[in-house]
C-alpha cells in the first residue's frame, strides 16, 4: 500500500511538471529578434523581405518553438543568434531552390513560412538537436 501511494505522489509531481509553463521571465531575448512580419507569408514573399524582417521573423519563431527559457546567458544569445543567421539561410535556400523542391512537393510554394517551420519542428529530435538549445551543449561534447 505504501509503495501504491509512492508512486502515485510520484506520477503526480511528474504530471504536474509536464504541464507547468516554460519560465521565460528570465530571457533576454535581443531587440533584433523580435518586430517581425513574415510569419504568415509564402516563400515569394519571404523572397522579398529584408535581412533584418526576416532575422526578426526567424528569432521570433526559434524562441517560440525551442528557445523559451533558454536566452538568459551571453552563451545561449550568441548560439541563438547562429541558429537564427543558419535558420535564415536555410530559407533563402528553399527560395533559391524552389524550381527543384516543386518537382518533388509540388504544394511547398503555398506554404506560409510558420507551416514549414512547424513540419521542421515536427521533426522533433534531430530539428532541435541542431536549431535548438541543445545545440549549445551537442558541440561541447568531446568527439570520439
Amino acid at each position: 500500500m505504501r509503495n501504491a501511494a509512492l508512486l502515485l505522489l510520484f506520477a503526480a509531481i511528474y504530471l504536474a511538471g509536464c504541464t507547468h509553463p516554460v519560465d521565460t521571465s528570465n530571457d533576454r531575448i535581443p531587440e533584433w529578434a523580435t518586430g517581425g512580419t513574415l510569419h504568415d507569408v509564402t516563400l515569394d514573399i519571404w523572397a522579398t523581405g529584408t535581412p533584418e524582417d526576416k532575422r526578426a521573423t526567424a528569432g521570433e519563431w526559434l524562441h517560440e518553438a525551442l528557445w523559451q527559457g533558454h536566452l538568459q546567458t551571453d552563451e545561449q544569445i550568441k548560439a541563438f543568434g547562429a541558429k537564427v543567421e543558419l535558420y535564415v539561410q536555410m530559407t533563402d535556400d528553399l527560395v533559391r531552390l524552389m524550381p527543384q523542391i516543386i518537382q518533388y512537393e509540388p504544394d511547398t510554394p503555398y506554404k506560409t513560412i510558420r507551416s514549414l517551420l512547424a513540419e521542421s519542428v515536427g521533426e522533433g529530435e534531430d530539428f532541435n538537436k541542431h536549431m535548438g538549445p541543445a545545440a549549445i551543449y551537442n558541440a561541447k561534447a568531446p568527439v570520439p
